[in-house]
């Protein structure tokens, strides 16, 4: 048995099916089609039920798929190190406008101090993978339930709607400006709605449909500085935008969390990467 034909379990046990496993891979579907039933063979067993509605596991291959992801956090671990036995890679996951506009250059300048540390910098809102350990360092607006982390919470952020001077201008003298229905929303896409965000958002606009919905937070700002509606934004960023709030009373508090994986424990750059962190963001946190 090799890793490439573990690999392949991994990806079935997460996407259930042929095409998605090989569009994770980056390889035919053929290609998993053989190296499942290789994988298979070299352990003497049925790792996969096979039906229509694509691959689940087997009862065996759940045993084998948990043995595998620990190999693989073991794995991906062993790639952070550097030839004295020492981490000096850091993967980091921040939310989006907080790393992006707080915390990015903090780390850039931090990692110029140390030449021989390296940094892989996630600013996205879609939560990393603990079972995978695809971040080191991660900050989260929502309390994990999982994963070999040491957990602190840093605070609260504070979101509120806001608009721009400009789009406040344009409302008719008739116009009700805090009836969130006369709006034009600006939203989450569809494969987003579960985010807190999403969710506070269509319960004060009672289920309206936004007039205009993306993928991400830095294009919600875009449309919203440019007057083309209101949004959800974390309030550190619409004030030094020079937004407009609507209905300040009605705010969102956010904990945020830092967590460190438990085998960085006693690394001084997971420890200097956390407190960097911690300090930028103490002035920006209720």
């Amino acid at each position: 048995m090799n890793w490439d034909d573990t690999k392949i379990l991994l990806a079935i046990g997460r996407t259930g099916g042929l095409s998605r496993s090989a569009k994770l891979l980056g390889i035919s579907v053929s290609t998993v089609h053989r190296r499942a039933a290789e994988l298979e063979k070299s352990l003497n067993a049925i790792l996969f039920s096979r039906d229509s509605d694509g691959y689940t596991l087997t009862h065996v291959g759940k045993h084998f798929f948990t043995l595998a992801e620990k190999a693989e956090e073991h794995l991906i671990a062993m790639e952070r190190y550097n030839d004295q036995g020492q981490q000096s890679l850091f993967r980091i996951a921040l939310p989006e406008l907080i790393g992006q506009q707080l915390l990015q250059s903090k780390l850039t300048a931090l990692q110029l101090k140390h030449p021989d540390l390296q940094l892989e910098i996630s600013t996205s809102v879609v939560p990393v993978d603990f079972s995978r350990r695809e971040a080191d360092i991660i900050l989260r607006l929502v309390r994990p339930e999982s994963g070999r982390y040491i957990i602190r919470r840093l605070g609260q952020l504070e979101y509120g709607l806001y608009g721009s001077k400009d789009y406040f201008a344009s409302f008719t003298e008739h116009a009700e400006t805090d009836d969130l229905l006369n709006h034009r929303i600006i939203g989450w896409d569809r494969s987003l709605q579960y985010t807190f965000l999403a969710q506070w958002m269509r319960e004060l606009t009672q289920d309206t449909a936004p007039a205009l919905s993306f993928d991400n937070m830095h294009s919600q700002l875009r449309a919203v500085t440019e007057g083309q509606g209101i949004t959800a934004l974390p309030c550190f960023v619409a004030k030094a935008s020079g937004l407009v709030p609507i209905l300040p009373e009605q705010t969102l508090k956010q904990d945020v969390w830092l967590m460190r994986h438990l085998d960085t424990k006693k690394s001084d750059y997971s420890t200097l990467i956390s407190e960097t962190i911690e300090k930028e963001l103490q002035e920006y946190l209720l």
